[in-house]
């Protein structure tokens, strides 16, 4: 269903097309921080989070934090919330423990505290699983969402219903992982949400996985419009 006017239409392709190119305000430095995530997904998440004047931005899956990086590095981002419970390393068969950074939480606080990211814009982080969060710590309306988060271990259907009483009218959502399947599939169940209409705007799939030069596992951009209120996903 088209939700969008073509003036976003116009603006999150135009995001993907420099993307493309290489091209958003990220250095080289923001650009190839270590990370789960490939280039072309960070050029993208910087340009998309460049399009409106002070957005409100929710990250679900942190890790190390270069997508987040990403997110808030010359950006019109004015309030960021981020979402992680820091127990990649325990729940992986294989933790990643990277030298000198023995888990997921630790390597976030480094990065995000140099030098040269101090003066970034301070996001709230909520430390806990995303489906879990308390919303009424989220204080503002949410323009755009990155859901980053692993699917054996979540699912993208029932995380972001859980997100809908703090949706915007319009919200901007980032899928990483585009190419499974599964997370393919939870969107699209997610779009038959009664009074939530969910419009692709554009995706992209990797050839190979973990591509670091360009999108990763894939990269999706769409636009969810709030048409009623809808019941969010609850534990009863």
């Amino acid at each position: 269903m088209k939700v969008v006017t073509a003036q976003t239409r116009k603006a999150l392709e135009e995001a993907i097309y420099k993307a493309e190119q290489d091209k958003s305000n990220l250095t080289e430095f923001e650009r190839d921080l270590y990370g789960q995530s490939g280039r072309k997904v960070r050029h993208a998440i910087n340009n998309v989070c460049n399009i409106k004047e002070n957005s409100v931005y929710l990250e679900l899956g942190i890790y190390r934090g270069s997508t987040l990086v990403s997110a808030l590095y010359d950006s019109k981002v004015s309030t960021a919330y981020a979402v992680d419970d820091f127990t990649i390393d325990q729940k992986e068969a294989h933790p990643y423990k990277e030298t000198g950074w023995n888990n997921a939480r630790n390597a976030f606080s480094e990065l995000i505290t140099t030098h040269r990211l101090s003066k970034l814009l301070k996001p709230t982080i909520i430390e806990s699983t995303a489906d879990k969060v308390d919303v009424k710590k989220i204080v503002k309306k949410l323009d755009i969402i990155h859901y980053d988060l692993e699917e054996h271990h979540t699912n993208l259907e029932s995380t972001m219903r859980h997100y809908i009483p703090i949706l915007d009218k319009f919200t901007i959502l980032l899928v990483s992982n585009w190419n499974s399947k599964g997370v393919r599939d939870a969107w699209t169940r997610l779009g038959h949400t009664p009074g939530l209409n969910i419009e692709l705007i554009t995706a992209k799939q990797s050839s190979n996985t973990g591509d670091t030069a360009n999108w990763y596992n894939g990269f999706s951009i769409s636009v969810m419009e709030l048409k009623t209120t809808v019941k969010a996903e609850t534990d009863d």
